[in-house]
């Protein structure tokens, strides 16, 4: 398999290869350990870098919840899990990938300056004015307004009447 991380196929069992990047090698044997909690087993070890295979193994719990649901579930589960039989080659390395940040191939030009046109006019620097002076008051053009303080109350339907009725009289008492 290349580093494009497309499975690689041996025999009749598929290897998916994968690279993670750690700072340094404390990161590298916790990530290590990891895995190794996960089932794997350290196939390779040198100086900065350990291979690490984790082979696919059956999920029980998943596949009785499965069955208990319906017996269809489980069936495709198990269909899938025997179809896609394919176990994972993780390398662990300390530093980081060459190209990181984005594509930088070895023959690249280096980004500079664009040079002129031929027989064009030289270029002068724009002159920027500077910004206009604030209004008489002093307050800035593009600021946005205070809130208005609260008035009385208008009412939208019959302005003019801007307080509300007189409350019904009390009833009697005393009956």
């Amino acid at each position: 398999m290349g580093n494009d991380g497309a499975p690689a196929t041996v025999g009749a069992v598929a290897t998916i290869n994968e690279t993670i990047w750690v700072h340094n090698d404390a990161e590298m044997q916790t990530t290590v350990q990891t895995l190794i909690g996960q089932g794997g087993t350290v196939v390779n070890q040198t100086e900065g870098a350990i291979t690490v295979q984790v082979q696919k193994k059956l999920n029980v719990p998943l596949l009785i919840v499965l069955f208990v649901l319906g017996c269809l579930p489980g069936v495709v589960y198990l269909l899938w899990h025997v179809a896609a039989n394919a176990n994972q080659v993780v390398t662990v390395q300390v530093g980081q990938p060459s190209n990181i940040g984005g594509y930088h191939p070895e023959n690249a030009v280096a980004p500079g300056p664009t040079p002129p046109a031929v027989g064009a006019a030289p270029v002068q620097d724009a002159v920027v004015p500077p910004p206009p002076p604030l209004p008489a008051g002093g307050s800035d053009p593009w600021m946005v307004p205070p809130p208005a303080t609260p008035g009385a109350v208008q009412d939208a339907v019959n302005p003019g009447y801007g307080t509300p009725p007189p409350a019904p009289p009390a009833p009697p008492t005393g009956f």
